[in-house]
This record gives C-alpha cells, structure tokens and sequence, in this order.
C-alpha cells in the first residue's frame, strides 16, 4: 500500500498534536513553584486586566453586586462601567 502525500502530512500533524498534548499534560502536573522561571513583576507593576462592565438593561441588572464580586477577589482590580444613560 503506497504512502500518499496527504496522508504523510496528516500522520505528522497527528503526531505533532499528540507530542504538544502530552507537553501540556505533563506541564501541568509539575509543581507550581518548579515552573516559575523568576520573580513575578507583573503583581508589582499593577493589574494587567481591566475589567469592563457594560450596562445595557434598564431593569433587573445586578452591576453592583457584579462589581462587588470582582472586588472580593481582588480589592485592586479596577473595574470600569459603562451606561449608555445615567
């Protein structure tokens, strides 16, 4: 039986996705503290996220408990809300 280019190339991208499969899988069962590579600037520079709340109903919204939500996780994420009317 004769080997076709298309199916060489589709038994190399088959291989390829399992070898990056098996590479995340064994990614993350490592401990958390052996992939750091190096202290974290990202927390002392700031949050790298803002998150964006866009209200569009006038009636039966929850934004502010939304808002107090994101707050519990983290008191330094700023969160910014937009309305088209006040």
């Amino acid at each position: 039986m004769r080997l076709t280019r298309c199916q060489a190339a589709l038994a190399a991208a088959i291989t390829l996705n399992l070898l990056v499969l098996f590479y995340v899988s064994w990614l993350q069962h490592q401990p958390r503290n052996s992939r750091a590579r190096g202290p974290r600037r990202a927390s002392a520079a700031g949050p790298r996220v803002t998150v964006l709340v866009r209200e569009f109903e006038a009636f039966d919204n929850a934004v502010p408990e939304l808002v107090d939500s994101f707050l519990q996780q983290d008191p330094a994420q700023p969160v910014v809300v937009a309305a088209d009317t006040l």
